[in-house]
């Protein structure tokens, strides 16, 4: 199982990708391979842990849109999962500053919901391209 990590001041949003085939009959209609993970969320005192169901498709757009924004130091990144249990938005300005929030959902039969935000910095940024270079490199675009 692969992770990576959104870290910051005040929390975390950590990803761990379950395997996937790659045989081509896996290919989701949208492209990539539907991967099944779990996700741990920490906003101040606040915390979920869930499964979360993605596309390698997804990430590797996510992926190319973060190195971008982070490279520029401006910008706003909106990820959401083909599945909507995780929206995400990363915005960055020009001194630096990041801030990642959003809301995630696990079951979407169940009232439950968190609403996180996390203010990082450019420096916790730059891990998490790392560790997604390295997952992204497995999986064929």
């Amino acid at each position: 199982m692969d992770r990576f990590e959104i870290r910051g001041n005040n929390g975390y949003i950590a990803i761990d990708i379950g395997e996937t085939s790659h045989a081509a009959e896996d290919i989701n209609i949208f492209g990539g391979y539907d991967v099944i993970g779990k996700i741990d969320i920490k906003s101040g005192n606040y915390r979920a842990c869930g499964a979360l169901w993605l596309n390698t498709k997804e990430l590797y757009n996510f992926f190319i849109s973060l190195k971008e924004c982070w490279r520029n130091l401006k910008g706003e990144i909106r990820f959401m999962t083909h599945e909507r249990n995780l929206e995400l938005i990363i915005k960055f300005d020009k001194l630096g500053h990041v801030i990642v929030f959003g809301d995630y959902i696990e079951k979407h039969d169940e009232d439950n919901k968190l609403i996180f935000e996390i203010i990082s910095d450019q420096s916790f940024i730059q891990e998490t391209i790392r560790n997604l270079s390295s997952i992204i490199s497995k999986y064929d675009r």
